[in-house]
């Protein structure tokens, strides 16, 4: 990885200046027993209020030359969602407070990276029903797009490197409310 041998890598910066937020997103996001109906249902619902969060944020911003767009995960989620008995929340959560797409991508791409945890974790130790509702965790080319933007972390030269870390932390915080608000949900 250029990051471990580049520690002024965007990457690395970006990792360093979030590390006490994806601590505490992580937090907030562990009582969802992903191996369970309810609490994977939990989880997604955390996840597709917090990633609509980040889509309406990033609609109108200019996106640097280098970092790659975003593919669509919501509509994976809904269909999970369905699977397991779920339907849309009612509820959207603000747009992430964020002036620069990096920092929210950033964030995005982490999580999919997460997402092969989860993957194994319920693999191991799910029912059938959350294993047939993992079209968003499993999804290969969203574990692609993930490492793709990191990859472009490592080269991407950007002016503002505290905007981009500002939105990063945004959208930690948008996770961190996603997760708070699907606890009341699901």
């Amino acid at each position: 990885m250029a990051s471990a041998q580049n520690p002024e890598s965007l990457r690395a910066y970006l990792r360093a200046g979030t590390r006490a937020d994806h601590d505490n997103t992580e937090a907030v996001l562990a009582p969802f027993d992903v191996t369970t109906a309810n609490g994977l249902a939990g989880f997604l619902t955390a996840h597709l209020l917090a990633i609509e969060a980040v889509e309406a944020a990033l609609g109108g911003m200019d996106w640097p030359k280098g970092l790659p767009s975003l593919p669509p995960a919501s509509e994976m989620i809904l269909a999970d969602l369905a699977a397991l008995g779920h339907a849309r929340p009612a509820i959207r959560l603000d747009p992430v407070a964020a002036s620069d797409p990096v920092g929210p991508v950033y964030v995005l791409a982490g999580s999919r990276m997460g997402n092969r945890v989860i993957r194994k974790h319920v693999a191991r130790n799910g029912t059938p029903e959350t294993n047939e509702s993992l079209t968003y965790i499993k999804a290969q080319s969203l574990d692609l797009h993930g490492q793709k933007v990191l990859n472009a972390l490592d080269q991407l030269r950007v002016a503002d490197r505290p905007a981009c870390l500002a939105g990063a932390r945004a959208t930690f915080v948008t996770f961190a409310a996603a997760a708070q608000a699907a606890a009341h949900i699901v």
